[in-house]
């Protein structure tokens, strides 16, 4: 391991903050991975902060974001890795409020639509079991699975009728 000081530590974080997005704990763990102090540590945070290369709100807005987004995650599974990273729930709370609900839903209804797809069931039911356990496992809500669910149920119900003659 490598031993740098205060001043090399500030601009290598500093370099990882510019490239992407990070949380004070992402930057707290690799300094002191690095072998720095905890005066040292607290020092190069404050100063991040200061200089805006770390803003914790700019991150959760990222962070979910991108979860939401590239990685197919509901609102738990997010919560869930946010608090792993020490971002308190006030903040979490706001960020989830300005989210577009509905185009969360309609996320949520494109998953299950697509695992859908990819099952091998034999009945109604087992289908059903199966995707409210991969929703689940993604992190998303029983009510939002259960409205996601109706969705999927409706446009059956409609490529149905429309495909009668």
């Amino acid at each position: 391991m490598r031993v740098y000081t205060k001043e090399q530590a500030l601009q290598r974080v500093a370099a990882l903050c510019s490239k992407a997005e990070k949380c004070v704990f992402d930057i707290e763990k690799k300094l002191y991975q690095w072998g720095m102090d905890q005066d040292d540590v607290d020092a190069i945070i404050e100063r991040l902060l200061e200089e805006k290369f770390i803003d914790q709100e700019r991150f959760v807005r990222y962070y979910v974001k991108d979860k939401l987004t590239f990685n197919g995650w509901g609102k738990q599974k997010v919560w869930f890795n946010l608090q792993q990273k020490h971002i308190s729930s006030d903040l979490f709370q706001m960020v989830w409020e300005e989210m577009d609900k509905e185009q969360y839903n309609e996320q949520l209804v494109r998953l299950l639509l697509k695992k859908r797809r990819s099952l091998k069931s034999v009945n109604p039911w087992e289908e059903k079991q199966k995707l409210m356990r991969y929703a689940a496992g993604r992190g998303f809500q029983i009510d939002e699975i259960y409205r996601a669910l109706d969705v999927v149920a409706a446009e059956d119900d409609a490529a149905g009728a429309d495909g009668e003659v």
